[in-house]
């Protein structure tokens, strides 16, 4: 199962309820957010899902305002994710998130700057 939801612009809030239904669901297996106004709180909740999905193959956060702290959360969460083998995010973030998985001891399988 394919979920895209790009340019409506759900910001932290809108992120949230939405991870919150994709808790239960077992089929998803890539999720685009892209150009949704996510922050730091969005992040957040996004690496929560990634803690406990075992489904997740592909998620594409570009364009979105995550931050440094944000992808920090996001690379906590690939501990306890063996699934996911693309994250892409905007350019400008790509070398926060090499540091931040970097310092988290995890190696992301493929990595893909967003255009």
């Amino acid at each position: 199962m394919h979920l895209a939801i790009v340019d409506g612009y759900i910001g932290n809030e809108g992120a949230v309820h939405i991870i919150s239904y994709l808790r239960r669901n077992t089929t998803l297996r890539i999720l685009s957010l892209k150009s949704n106004n996510i922050g730091l709180i969005g992040a957040q909740a996004i690496g929560n899902l990634l803690e406990t999905t075992s489904t997740l193959k592909r998620i594409d956060l570009s364009d979105n305002y995550i931050g440094y702290d944000g992808l920090n959360a996001i690379a906590l969460s690939l501990r306890k994710n063996s699934t996911l083998i693309s994250i892409t995010v905007d350019a400008s973030y790509t070398d926060q998130l090499d540091v931040a998985v970097a310092k988290n001891d995890f190696a992301i399988k493929y990595l893909s700057p967003g255009l």
